[in-house]
């Protein structure tokens, strides 16, 4: 009965793929670990940065899940009520302030990376050079990260709106 109940819980939170996540990281981690003691930056440096990254990455998400969520009741809504013309406006609006949002975190993350990293604390020059490389590639897909959230709320709700 618990597996029954909480399995779903446990691959697919708040319907983020938790377990991916997990996956992910450990791979991600594993991968530092082996291949960062290979370079010139080490270990440690490679597994600092990118939870920073990952950091960064997940505030920008939620800002975007945030802007989604704000508009499903109104698709919904508008959904159930037959009005696909409401259900287009607010898709277009939502996915308007999403693009606002990425555009402007792109262009923070490409211009200004050395001054996010020093938020979470400055140390060695290997260290700063390897984060501001981080920074910029982990971050460059900032911005079809908007339309792919955006989407995604919206095919929940419906396949056929389009």
């Amino acid at each position: 009965m618990i597996l029954s109940t909480g399995l779903n819980s446990m691959i697919r939170a708040d319907g983020k793929p938790q377990l991916a996540i997990v996956i992910m990281s450990a791979v991600c981690n594993n991968l530092m670990t082996k291949y960062g003691a290979q370079t010139k930056y080490g270990s440690e440096i490679p597994m600092t940065v990118l939870g920073i990254v990952m950091k960064l990455n997940q505030i920008l998400l939620a800002i975007l899940v945030g802007i989604s969520v704000g508009a499903q009741p109104i698709l919904g809504y508008n959904y159930g009520a037959g009005n696909m013309k409401r259900v287009k406006k607010t898709y277009s609006v939502m996915l308007a302030a999403s693009l606002v949002v990425s555009v402007i975190a792109f262009g923070i993350f490409q211009c200004f990376p050395q001054s996010i990293v020093n938020i979470f604390g400055s140390e060695s020059e290997l260290y700063n050079e390897f984060a501001v490389k981080a920074v910029r590639t982990f971050l460059l897909m900032c911005i079809p990260t908007a339309y792919q959230v955006s989407s995604g709320s919206v095919l929940k709700k419906s396949q056929n709106i389009y």
